[in-house]
């Protein structure tokens, strides 16, 4: 009665260990370092308030009293306050020397026209509202560097976001509606150096006109193109490449981006297709590149050996489509 049991017992732990083992496979990095994980979100800055001069919406109206004193404020609920305001108040315009809003889980409808006499704000978070319009009174803030749009309902990105001219970063995420134009105008904020766009849904295209942002450092998007050619001749400053949506090759021009260190490949094809059957060897000549993770690689074992023959020195992880 024992061997049989004992047998089970072996086949059992057998089935787990071949699991393991075709897990590790399908996951491998094919230099032994093992799977490559990070995070996609743009790093923001470090803020430059000292502690006194940081307010809440607990201390508002403590706020008020000095209101040329306050150089950051956050407008959100707390402990204290579960939701505190349903409209920004008018008295926002008094902060004068302000430099970092963040706005944000309100049930806010609109944002108030008051918002654009914040001359001095560099830095403006909106993320967890109800808005069904983009904030078009937030592309007059001409002296902004940094804006996050996070898990909002817009329904369309304006045109206008090509005033903000001065923005180095800039970053669209979340939201559960589908925004079907990202205006040609984002090809007017020359001195961006981060640009995030994942959007939930986003079924439209990309515009070409980011090949324009020549001083990108950092590209994050999931768009419907289906070519990244256009797009990387002039992106020679690009350090950093992350990518999710239909694409099938990785072109010649991938080899300009000298200064590449992470590039990130997320297909998700229809089951019926390769995702990735080429990759150009040009990506050889990417002397810096430290990560090249594929999730949804259609190469053949004999291309995977040749890539890791071009590339020695960066840690590779091919993944094959789930279907």
């Amino acid at each position: 009665m024992k061997k049989p049991l004992v047998f089970f017992i072996k086949i059992i732990a057998l089935g787990f260990v071949v699991v393991f083992v075709i897990h590790n496979f399908l996951e491998r990095d094919y230099h032994g370092y093992g799977p490559y994980r990070d995070s996609v979100s743009l790093e923001r800055p470090i803020s430059s308030c000292s502690k006194d001069k940081v307010f809440t919406f607990e201390k508002f109206e403590k706020s008020l009293q000095s209101p040329k004193e306050v150089c950051r404020l956050d407008l959100g609920p707390s402990d204290n306050n579960p939701n505190p305001i349903t409209s920004i108040p008018a008295s926002i315009s008094e902060f004068s020397n302000l430099k970092e809003l963040t706005i944000s889980n309100l049930e806010l409808k609109s944002i108030s026209p008051d918002i654009t006499k914040l001359r001095t704000l560099e830095t403006l978070e909106i993320s967890n509202l109800p808005l069904v319009k983009f904030p078009i009174e937030i592309t007059e803030l001409e002296n902004l560097k940094v804006l996050y749009l996070y898990n909002n309902n817009f329904n369309n990105i304006p045109k206008e976001i090509g005033n903000l001219r001065n923005l180095t970063t800039f970053s669209i995420e979340g939201g559960i509606r589908s925004i079907k134009i990202i205006p040609d105008e984002i090809g007017n904020l020359y001195n961006l150096k981060a640009l995030k766009i994942s959007i939930f849904k986003f079924d439209g295209k990309c515009p070409s006109e980011i090949s324009k942002l020549v001083n990108l450092e950092i590209l994050i998007y999931s768009c419907s193109v289906s070519q990244l050619s256009p797009i990387l001749p002039n992106l020679k400053k690009l350090k950093e490449l992350r990518y999710e949506g239909t694409l099938t090759t990785i072109p010649d021009e991938i080899g300009e981006l000298k200064d590449l260190e992470i590039l990130q490949i997320y297909t998700h094809n229809p089951p019926t297709t390769h995702n990735i059957t080429y990759i150009s060897p040009k990506i050889g000549e990417l002397k810096k590149l430290k990560v090249l993770s594929i999730r949804g690689s259609g190469i053949s074992r004999k291309e995977r050996n040749n890539l890791i023959k071009l590339l020695p020195n960066t840690n590779i992880l091919l993944t094959v489509p789930f279907t």
